[in-house]
């Protein structure tokens, strides 16, 4: 792929993911909008967004995308673990799932 067709197809998905955000209707669903779009460009099954809890004191899955129901499991470990911002703990380490994608 040429670098002007990479910049062509990423200035897409900004454009997608910006359009999915903005037609958002709260937070958490503008989070769900950009990792679906996303995880289709870049043909990823699985992507999730940790943010700080409102607490501050560790930080929470708040958005997730799954273009495959037998993650499923997956996400609700996910969903059901904290951990202290900064931590290398994520659980994708924990659970023993790598990033797949470029």
């Amino acid at each position: 792929m040429t670098d002007r067709k990479r910049a062509q197809e990423e200035h897409a998905l900004h454009l997608s993911v910006s359009r999915s955000v903005a037609e958002a209707t709260s937070l958490e669903a503008g989070i769900r909008a950009a990792l679906r779009e996303v995880c289709v460009w870049t043909e990823w099954v699985v992507g999730q967004a940790w943010t700080p809890r409102e607490d501050g004191v560790a930080e929470r899955m708040s958005g997730a995308y799954d273009n495959d129901s037998t993650d499923a499991p997956f996400e609700a470990a996910s969903r059901d673990f904290v951990f202290a911002p900064g931590s290398d703990s994520r659980p994708d380490a924990r659970i023993g799932r790598t990033r797949m994608g470029p």
